[in-house]
């Protein structure tokens, strides 16, 4: 039987994946470590046949791949970003100023910034409030200020720093009206990775496995 490791989204509990993944499933939480660099060395000695990865899920996934903690057969990235924050190289994240409003809203009122940052995540999915129905269920306030550290995670990681060498077959799926991570950096990847399979969905935001849940489903099923 394969074994299938999630990796949530910012803000996200760490088992928001498990409409769409098999039983059996690890996911895993990042969110209590205070380093990235512990979180990874937390990984050795894991076992995946397929790690799933959603947003900053994903990047976490692509760094613990290209540094040979974890070496599974296929990934799946979904809404992952390769560069969340703009810069003169990388024009399609989010831009320096709106990243910093985000950031000190978040220091000054975590809850309800994070509650707005769902409404964000299901904006323009045809499947809104239906999405923003299960958000509600699944966001993560424990340890809410730990959330801050991997913030600033994701200002300063790039993907330009991953080893895609090291990277398996990979099935990516993206909504093309996603307002936190913007559908054209998917481009990035496919340059980089040489087994690269890309799946977009019309009318869907920042939360593929809740715009189509069967459709993500079988595309995990495909990898398995």
């Amino acid at each position: 039987m394969s074994k299938v490791i999630t990796l949530s989204g910012w803000g996200m509990a760490h088992d928001a994946l498990a409409n769409v993944t098999p039983d059996g499933t690890t996911h895993i939480d990042y969110s209590h470590f205070s380093n990235a660099e512990d979180f990874l060395k937390s990984l050795n000695g894991q076992k995946a046949d397929v790690i799933v990865g959603w947003s900053q899920g994903g990047q976490l996934a692509l760094r613990a791949i290209s540094e040979g903690i974890l070496k599974p057969k296929s990934l799946i990235l979904l809404a992952a970003p390769y560069q969340f924050v703009a810069n003169k190289e990388i024009k399609c994240g989010m831009d320096q100023d709106s990243f910093n409003l985000f950031y000190s809203h978040f220091e000054s009122d975590p809850v309800k910034t994070l509650k707005r940052f769902i409404t964000l995540v299901s904006l323009n999915d045809m499947n809104i409030h239906d999405i923003l129905k299960k958000l509600r269920e699944s966001f993560n306030t424990d340890n809410i200020m730990r959330w801050l550290y991997w913030l600033g995670e994701l200002e300063s990681f790039s993907c330009n720093s991953i080893d895609f060498t090291k990277v398996p077959k990979t099935f990516a799926v993206h909504g093309r009206d996603d307002t936190i991570v913007d559908f054209t950096q998917t481009s990035l990847f496919k340059s980089l990775i040489p087994d690269y399979n890309l799946e977009m969905f019309d009318s869907c935001g920042h939360a593929p496995h809740l715009h189509s849940e069967q459709s993500v489903r079988e595309i995990i099923k495909a990898a398995l």
